[in-house]
């Protein structure tokens, strides 16, 4: 049987496999080519017209397919079965292998290789248990960061285990292996595991620990973004936002030293997914007995307009001063997040002081009576001062994926007949910008997409100014520049439409959240 990531035509290289490999996509930096690699060969691609400009034989057979191509310059890193080794794609050097990964003896199992990236002049192998971190430039290995869920690495009391810990423990650490997670901002990286674990890590690129972030439930989803919309010079600012198993929304602070500035309940019952971007936030709610993903979108009191206009100062300082309360209050010890007693189940069992939560206790059994739509009405009343939904939405397809992009928001939905479709909304205005249809393989980027179609078609939408890959455009405004200074007359151009381009291939890999 052929194999299903066979290479692109052209291609002298073709192998027969047992098994499917589905291969893997990487644009380069520029978006001027892209690498596709179908689990041996890997060819260097032209986007503006698919035409191969060369092929390299890695002279192994990948025994698992996972995105294992990075580029940054001219550089191309392949992840092997035994090492990394990096090319020069522009010439025909020699390839380079990487020095082997120093892990600490607490790692017991090798774990299984996720995805390799490039990020800050790191180049990071993602694994299942950890992360490994070498320098692009020299080359040399830095670190390997192993996710701690007991804040023992950061300095915290260690939490007295439990009469069961060594077989919660042993779980928690297979689990681990199988859901760990990489956010990443600017010079820091987040670790954290989905559905199992109830901690972040905040680590810089060279291995220290940076901040150990507790939840009071499993994590669901974990989301950051940069706030610009204070000065678009700042780049090293964010917020980090996490959705527990119990439809609690947390936020932190990176300037505030990583503290945690606001919990309140969003009202899911079945908390799926999280976005959070500059303009908005949205929590997504697996609705099961109706076979569908239900979307609410919030603004939240750190996003940009979201105090009423027209309001009076005295009425302003009065909702500044009501939210900051209600803000300060939920971050407090032992106190419960903002709106828990309008859960459904007649308040969250968190963990609460007798006596001062009483009152709560008691608003709690009223709220339980009380219908699922009056609880919702009753929750966003109390959350107005700090949050208001803006916009809901239904997707009856529930096998869809979300990521928020530069200014975009990116949904990705998977139909029964295999293929996948992707709808791009502008985030300031919600407005659907582009609809790409569906086909077997869909990859998105602020600049290019592309689809491949069942019969091998690889089609390219190209959005950039006369297809001119990134590091062309300096020259470019130079020239521009001398022919002002000469006084040579301008010529009015014309933004370009869309261009389609089309060329026989077959597929690309299906695009990570992160």
């Amino acid at each position: 049987e052929e194999l299903e990531g066979s290479a692109l035509p052209g291609s002298s290289h073709r192998h027969a496999r047992r098994r499917r490999y589905r291969g893997s996509l990487e644009l380069a930096d520029n978006c001027n080519v892209f690498f596709w690699e179908n689990g041996r060969v890997v060819q260097v691609v032209r986007a503006c017209d698919g035409k191969v400009l060369r092929e390299i034989d890695t002279g192994q057979n990948f025994r698992r397919c996972f995105h294992r191509l990075a580029n940054v310059k001219k550089k191309l890193f392949v992840c092997l079965n035994d090492c990394i080794k990096v090319w020069d794609y522009d010439s025909y050097k020699k390839p380079i292998e990487l020095p082997p990964a120093r892990t600490p003896h607490s790692l017991v199992r090798v774990g299984r290789p996720l995805e390799l990236l490039v990020h800050r002049q790191r180049l990071i192998l993602v694994e299942s248990n950890c992360c490994l971190l070498w320098h692009t430039e020299t080359l040399e290995f830095i670190c390997c960061i192993q996710h701690d869920d007991t804040g023992a690495a950061f300095g915290s009391p260690v939490e007295r285990p439990s009469p069961h810990a060594d077989d919660v423990t042993g779980s928690q650490s297979h689990r681990l292996r199988e859901t760990l997670e990489v956010q990443w901002m600017g010079d820091l990286l987040m670790t954290w595991g989905r559905g199992s674990l109830k901690s972040l890590n905040v680590w810089t690129l060279d291995g220290e620990a940076k901040a150990f972030l507790k939840t009071d439930s499993a994590l669901v989803q974990v989301d950051v973004a940069r706030v610009t919309w204070q000065s678009v010079y700042t780049l090293d600012h964010f917020i980090l936002c996490a959705l527990d198993s119990r439809s609690v929304v947390t936020f932190w602070d990176s300037k505030e030293n990583f503290a945690a500035i606001f919990r309140f309940y969003c009202g899911c019952e079945e908390p799926f997914d999280l976005v959070l971007t500059q303009d908005f936030m949205v929590v997504i709610n697996d609705n099961v007995s109706a076979n569908r993903l239900d979307l609410c979108f919030w603004k939240l009191w750190l996003h940009p307009d979201f105090e009423a206009p027209n309001q009076s100062a005295e009425s302003l300082d009065m909702t500044r001063s009501e939210a900051r309360h209600q803000r300060e209050a939920s971050v407090r010890l032992r106190q419960r997040p903002a709106g828990a007693h309008f859960s459904p189940q007649g308040g969250l069992p968190f963990p609460a002081a007798t006596g001062l939560m009483a009152g709560l206790d008691l608003a709690s059994a009223a709220a339980a009576q009380l219908s699922g739509d009056t609880l919702q009405r009753f929750l966003h009343k109390e959350l107005r001062p700090n949050c208001r939904p803006i916009k809901t939405l239904s997707i009856p397809d529930i096998d869809t994926y979300f990521a928020s992009y530069r200014n975009f928001l990116n949904m990705c939905s998977f139909h029964k007949s295999g293929q996948e479709s992707l709808s791009v909304y502008r985030s300031s205005s919600l407005q659907k910008k582009a609809f790409f249809p569906p086909a077997k393989h869909t990859k998105f980027e602020e600049w290019l997409a592309l689809q491949v179609h069942n019969d091998g078609t690889v089609v390219v939408h190209d959005f950039r100014p006369q297809q001119m890959a990134f590091d062309e455009l300096l020259g470019s405004r130079c020239e521009k520049g001398s022919q002002a200074e000469t006084g040579t007359p301008k010529q009015t151009e014309q933004m370009p439409q869309p261009r389609q381009r089309s060329f026989p291939g077959c597929g690309l890999r299906r695009a990570r959240r992160a």
